[in-house]
């Protein structure tokens, strides 16, 4: 991975909606970038082959689980940095605050690297044969850039498949503004299945 700077290294570019694919080692990490959000893991396991959009759409699906009617009034997808302004309850990837303000940023993505490669066609028009753009590759670093316009933060996400099949991820996070921001932790998250008894 390069250095982390929360202000380069990606393309600028509009609205993203994009499905990424990364496979390496028999395990394959599937991540949905949908209206301009952080990106979401949809699928992190066994090897799943070639996505068109229609199979993206329906693994993306498999993975929300149903609304429980008890917290809010629609399904909250969980970014690698989960964001309370975008319906979160639980721990933030982001904390932080200016003395008391803004202590719930809402990141909008404005760049997209693959191996240091902007992809400046994200936010592009879905292929001719319809569904939504999916990228495709092999052992892969993926940058991703967001910027939060109101709380003066922008933020930097690596997410990187090695070779073997082993996931590494890294975040950044700049104060834009005039005055202090007080960040009081970042963590991005991967997503672990309920019966895993042993994280590394």
């Amino acid at each position: 991975m390069s250095s982390l700077t929360p202000d380069g290294g990606a393309a600028s570019i509009g609205t993203v909606d994009l499905g990424i694919v990364l496979e390496a080692g028999g395990v394959a990490l599937v991540l949905d970038i949908r209206d301009g959000g952080l990106p979401v893991v949809v699928h992190w396991g066994a090897s799943c082959g070639p996505l068109d959009a229609a199979a993206f759409e329906a693994l993306a699906v498999a993975g929300v689980f149903p609304d429980a009617g008890s917290e809010v009034d629609a399904v909250v997808p969980v970014s690698m940095l989960p964001e309370l302004s975008r319906g979160w309850s639980g721990t933030p990837g982001v904390s932080g605050s200016r003395d008391g303000a803004h202590w719930s940023p809402r990141f909008r993505v404005t760049g997209l690297a693959i191996d240091g490669a902007p992809v400046v066609d994200a936010a592009g028009a879905a292929p001719a044969s319809g569904g939504r753009r999916i990228l495709s590759s092999g052992p892969a670093s993926v940058r991703v850039v967001a910027q939060d316009d109101e709380a003066e933060l922008t933020l930097a996400l690596d997410i990187e498949l090695t070779g073997s099949g082993a996931i590494r991820t890294r975040a950044a996070v700049r104060n834009v503004g005039d005055d202090v921001y007080g960040l009081d932790s970042l963590m991005p998250m991967l997503p672990v299945p309920l019966d895993a008894d042993e994280a590394l």
